[in-house]
């Protein structure tokens, strides 16, 4: 019997005293997303001048490494879409009131990342979350998911859009909306002051069209 205790409380001290074993090593996601957060972002490109300053260019590289940091537990598991989708949901809004040069750029890093966790589309989130809309989808489709974000006020408003021609649709914008804030290059645009998400714009050449966009719910177009 102290045989028996002296070699079990034996292999205790020893299981104690052994080196834990080692982790097991990264993953290529999970090294592929390191060598992302390392490298340097917001640079001039091709297509991208570069962020206006070094400060800038650090405070937007720290968001986007913190977006791919938020990303680790991902790497080199299976079906990481739909949490990807939804980081990217929560991350965006950090860009909204940036210019349209860094929210690209952001987006693009945002494609990078989806690259490196093997997710092949996001089914238009990108696009979405870029410019409000999704540019894949038919007018139809758009319209169709324009209505049912609409309150019943907006949706009436909608149904007078549809029944609108060329030659009265200026005449009922302007009863409907007072006169246009900005008049262009052949196009009249209308905002609220007090709704900044609205707008509604009118153009009469080649074809007339309307487009109305309540930022972040829906974008109705309908062909005059």
């Amino acid at each position: 019997m102290r045989v028996f205790l002296f070699a079990l409380v034996l292999f205790c001290q020893l299981a104690m005293a052994a080196p834990p074993s080692p982790s097991t090593p990264p993953g290529p996601q999970a090294r592929a997303l390191s060598a992302f957060i390392a490298k340097k972002k917001f640079l001039p490109e091709a297509l991208y001048p570069g962020a206006m300053n070094e400060p800038e260019r650090l405070r937007f590289e720290a968001t986007i490494n913190a977006l791919a940091m938020q990303l680790q537990p991902l790497a080199d598991r299976p079906n990481p879409k739909e949490k990807l989708m939804a980081a990217f949901k929560a991350a965006y809004p950090a860009w909204e009131n940036e210019d349209t040069e860094e929210r690209e750029r952001a987006v693009g890093y945002f494609e990078e990342l989806m690259g490196i966790l093997g997710v092949k589309s996001s089914n238009g989130v990108l696009n979405r979350l870029l410019y409000g809309f999704d540019p894949g989808q038919s007018p139809a489709a758009r319209n169709a998911q324009a209505l049912a974000a609409m309150t019943a006020e907006e949706r009436g408003f909608a149904a007078k859009l549809e029944a609108l021609r060329v030659e009265n649709a200026e005449a009922f914008l302007v009863a409907a909306l007072g006169p246009p804030t900005t008049v262009a290059g052949g196009m009249q645009l209308w905002m609220k002051p007090n709704d900044p998400g609205f707008m509604l714009s009118l153009t009469r050449q080649p074809k007339g069209a309307i487009v109305w966009m309540v930022k972040d719910r829906f974008l109705y177009t309908k062909a005059l």
